[in-house]
Parts: structure tokens; sequence; C-alpha cells
């Protein structure tokens, strides 16, 4: 079944046009699009350019703005610091895998819930709650990891700071030996 994707113009005033159903959007429209699973691309209307990625960006920034945070402090910092060469490179390795792995996991668990159910070993109403506390357990376990890994990616953060901070202030002291096309040196 092929996914039917949601094109949305964006005009040179900045405004937002959801082609689907002729209205504009907003920001928060397109991201309530993206919670109901909706697939959608952004085109712009005068270059024909795909900028799917920069509106995602916005309204990933409007999520910030409004302390709906996406991503801990410490990671983003990260990712500057990486480089925007870098970035869809760190998304790849870290956020994409893990995603994908996370996602796995999960049809795994339910195709063998639904075997279970289909041999007679679990009743439907089991295999639900089963699958129910599989998910609670497994939300209090990211969100416990979520907090280890910002905790150690701080540390690592500091400590390579503060490591910096000391090179650059010991490269300072050192005083270099004086020339004698410097006019301040004095000779003995």
């Amino acid at each position: 079944m092929a996914e039917n994707i949601r094109i949305i113009k964006k005009y040179q005033n900045r405004k937002l046009y959801d082609t689907q159903d002729s209205c504009y959007v907003t920001l928060d429209g397109i991201a309530k699009m993206i919670r109901d699973g909706e697939e959608i691309a952004v085109v712009d209307n005068n270059s024909k350019e795909d900028v799917t990625a920069l509106i995602l960006t916005q309204v990933l920034y409007e999520q910030e703005k409004n302390n709906q945070s996406v991503l801990p402090i410490s990671i983003l910092k990260h990712i500057i610091r990486s480089g925007s060469n870098n970035l869809f490179e760190f998304m790849q390795k870290y956020i994409f895998g893990a995603m994908d792995a996370h996602m796995k996991v999960q049809q795994d668990l339910r195709l063998h819930v639904e075997r279970l159910a289909k041999k007679g070993d679990l009743s439907t109403d089991e295999g639900t709650n089963l699958l129910r506390q599989i998910d609670r357990l497994a939300e209090t376990y990211t969100t416990s990891l979520d907090r280890k890994i910002e905790e150690r990616l701080a540390q690592k953060l500091t400590t390579a700071a503060a490591t910096t901070a000391a090179a650059t202030t010991a490269a300072a002291t050192v005083t270099p030996a004086p020339t004698t096309a410097d006019p301040q040196a004095t000779v003995n």
C-alpha cells in the first residue's frame, strides 16, 4: 500500500499551504500532522525545491522555544560542536540507528505476541495487556537511560571544556624567548 504524501507549499511570505485540505497551516499544524503519522513534503512554491528539512527544523525550534524540549541541551551542544558537515552523520549514527532498533524490537514483540495468541497460549486480552506492560517498562527504561546518557555526555563535555581551557591558559602563560628583532628584549 503506497503512502499518501501530503504536499505543503511554502510561499515567499513564509506562509504554508496544505494542498490536500486547501488551507494555510502553521508550524504547530505541521507538528500535529507528523505526530499523527502523516507523511509530508514541503516544497518552495517559487523554486520547486524540497524544503521539508528546513520546515521540520523550524518546527523543532518552535517546540524548544515553547519549552517542549525535543533534545537535551547537552546533545544540542554536541551536534553544534560537531559541525554542520557532521550533522547528518550524527543523526544517522545515533538517532536513526536507535530508532530503527527500537521499532524492530517493538515489531518483533508484537508478532511474537500475535503468534502466541493464534496458538491459544494467550488470549487477545492477555496479549494486549502484555504489550502494554512491555511498553510501560520500555518507556521507564528509556527515560532512565536518556537521563544517564545526558549526565554522562555532560560530564564528558565538561571534562573536554576544562582540558581545553587549561591548555589555553598554559599556552597563554608561556613567555616567548626574546629575539633580536624585539625592541623590548634586553641583552645582558
